[in-house]
């Protein structure tokens, strides 16, 4: 399994263990994607398991009836950068000029 570091984006091979809730309890399902683009958090403690909120389930094929998913082996084909690590939007600050309704300009 090659290292992601925290917040790295990678394009490559990504097998994924899946545990799903069912009838008779929960099952174990093994899942291999090829040329796939996948993040790591920077703030994730349990990695390799991810929280359900980082997972698109459709990509995945599941039902969002599942609890958890594992990360259980890497092959980084390229590695394409970081993401951006600020999570908050700046607040826009109202500008002093003033300005001129019909023509759209400020004195």
């Amino acid at each position: 399994m090659d290292n992601i570091t925290p917040g790295e984006i990678i394009f490559g091979d990504v097998t994924f263990s899946i545990v799903k809730k069912t009838d008779k309890g929960k099952s174990r399902v093994t899942k291999k994607f090829r040329d796939m683009v996948f993040s790591r958090e920077y703030e994730d403690p349990d990695y390799p398991i991810i929280n359900k909120s980082h997972i698109a389930a459709s990509r995945i094929d599941l039902e969002k009836r599942f609890e958890y998913v594992k990360v259980i082996d890497v092959k980084i084909k390229a590695r394409l950068g970081f993401k951006h690590k600020l999570s908050t939007y700046s607040k826009a600050l109202q500008g002093e000029g003033v300005g001129r309704t019909s023509i759209g300009s400020y004195q």
